[in-house]
């Protein structure tokens, strides 16, 4: 079963959110992860460009999903390619396909019609019994 965990941040802006999330792709894909980072269709290209400098001495092997596979994907699609390990959810909606992750991290920023899709997905994931956790960042 899935694994789902809520990453509450206190930011306010895409901007912090989306730094938060190339850190915590950069971490799960280091440690040995496929990471698919799922997203509205307008914050695609602007995690795919930040991934390549968010972090100037780092490298992250990335790139849409659409353009091919890579170890860290993005994609504001339903397609999730060939992956199935740990997705990062920061679209406001609730992928169709997260049941075939082991993880899937749902990051949560103060825009107030993200915080009312991720309460509907808390309460999807809650009323089916799969294991959820909060972090707040």
């Amino acid at each position: 079963m899935t694994k789902v965990d809520f990453h509450i941040l206190s930011a306010n802006q895409f901007d912090d959110a989306a730094l938060y999330v190339c850190r915590l792709a950069e971490k799960a894909w280091r440690s040995g992860h496929q990471v698919l980072i799922h997203c509205d269709e307008v914050w695609a290209d602007t995690l795919n460009e930040l991934l390549w400098s968010y972090r100037p001495e780092s490298f992250v092997p990335h790139g849409l999903l659409a353009d091919g596979e890579a170890p860290v994907n993005i994609t504001s699609s339903v397609d999730c390619g060939t992956h199935h390990d740990v997705m990062i959810n920061l679209s406001h909606q609730q992928p169709s396909s997260f049941s075939r992750f082991k993880r899937l991290i749902e990051v949560v920023f103060e825009e107030e019609a993200l915080k009312v899709a991720k309460r509907a997905h808390y309460k999807f994931y809650q009323e089916r019994g799969y294991p959820l956790q909060n972090h707040r960042v």
